[in-house]
């Protein structure tokens, strides 16, 4: 439903903008009549000028997402999206709040891949009344998260996926989320914990992408990932 509600303006988004090495917004349009939210300071950008050699094309990722709705939704909260959005589930549903929030499902990912990509899979995947964690959505993102991650034991990832029965892995064709240095800890972890645990594509019929991911972790190497 979420992807459904942002579809639009996500995709629409990113398609009119581009991003310094500041990772600031740039209008590829003058004048820009997006609304612009909680986004970095957007301003256009003549092509040829200097500046315009180092834009990047807008990824409608998951980094996009929490600038643009998590951040400025989430504001006025001292909780995350999803005890937010929860908290109105809960005032309806004859569902206790621990049935209703207590996740089963720890979902692992890169914050860098196609949310487009990300959604599907996860609605291919599990059933509408599926709780599941996912970092973006359940914690603050307004807070000091770093803060929470000084101890691996007692993180907000470690937490959630002692209790969660599984682990899915979602990655893109790249497979570059099995580089991420989280994703490598959200492994050991789920092995340490003796988790389900499974790697999860946008078409699991794929055979070359599965290829890739295959090279991946024969050639995994934990000193060389990345954030």
């Amino acid at each position: 439903k979420l992807w459904l509600y942002i579809r639009e303006d996500l995709l629409g988004y990113a398609a009119a903008h581009q991003a310094d090495h500041h990772k600031k917004h740039r209008c590829l349009v003058d004048p820009c009549l997006w609304n612009h939210c909680c986004e970095p300071c957007c301003s256009p950008t003549a092509a040829g000028s200097p500046s315009s050699a180092v834009l990047q094309r807008m990824k409608a990722d998951m980094h996009l997402v929490v600038q643009r709705y998590v951040l400025p939704w989430t504001k006025n909260f001292d909780a995350g999206l999803a005890l937010v959005l929860n908290a109105g589930g809960i005032a309806w549903s004859r569902k206790s709040a621990d049935l209703f929030c207590m996740a089963t499902t720890f979902v692992s990912h890169s914050w860098g891949e196609a949310f487009e990509d990300f959604a599907l899979t996860l609605h291919r995947l599990l059933d509408e009344e599926a709780v599941v964690w996912i970092c973006s959505f359940a914690l603050w993102q307004h807070g000091n998260v770093s803060a929470s991650l000084a101890s691996l034991e007692t993180c907000p990832f470690a937490i959630s996926m002692r209790h969660a029965r599984r682990v899915l892995v979602l990655t893109d064709h790249s497979a570059d989320t099995l580089e991420r240095c989280w994703v490598v800890f959200e492994a050991a972890l789920a092995h340490e914990l003796g988790k389900d645990y499974n790697i999860c594509l946008p078409d699991d019929g794929d055979a070359a992408s599965w290829r890739i991911v295959g090279r991946k972790l024969e050639q995994l190497d934990v000193e060389a990932c990345k954030a």
